[in-house]
């Protein structure tokens, strides 16, 4: 089986639990948001078109400090578990190539907070959990980029 194929499952798998724990208590528990990490790194790993740890690793490292960054402006309004769910977007998404899928989060978290905020459903203050957007940006761009992988080289 294909190794990215493998990684794709495997981060959906991570993905659910993520998802509904944040969804339902606004945490995502280090167990599962490191699992994710640490089997999505082996397997890229243990794949034969593997960039290498150096390239996984500051991969991994990018999107966690831009969110750093983020949440520094935010005051504290991106949660830790985001960023940390990062980590694992920079490894199944190797260069830069999560950062469509960063950009697409934070546009469908827009396209569904701001309507809900215009309909008087949210305030400012209401609290919103960003996994399950990261999830489904970054397998948007994931599914792209496996099935179309000269969109890529169209991009840059």
């Amino acid at each position: 089986m294909n190794t990215n194929l493998l990684c794709g499952a495997i981060y959906t798998g991570f993905l659910i639990p993520i998802c509904w724990y944040d969804c339902t208590g606004f945490r995502i528990p280090d167990l599962l948001s490191g699992g994710c990490f640490a089997a999505v790194l082996m397997l890229q790993l243990a794949g034969a078109s593997s960039p290498g740890l150096p390239v996984l690793i500051a991969s991994a490292a990018a999107p966690v400090l831009l969110l750093l960054l983020l949440r520094s402006f935010s005051r504290g309004s991106l949660g830790l578990g985001d960023v940390k769910l990062s980590a694992s977007t920079g490894l199944l998404l190797p260069g830069i190539a999560w950062l469509p899928a960063l950009s697409l989060s934070a546009l469908t978290g827009l396209a569904v907070a701001v309507p809900l905020y215009a309909a008087g459903k949210i305030n400012r203050n209401t609290r919103i959990p960003f996994a399950p957007f990261l999830g489904a940006g970054t397998i948007i761009i994931w599914t792209v980029l496996q099935y179309r992988p000269r969109l890529w080289i169209r991009w840059f």
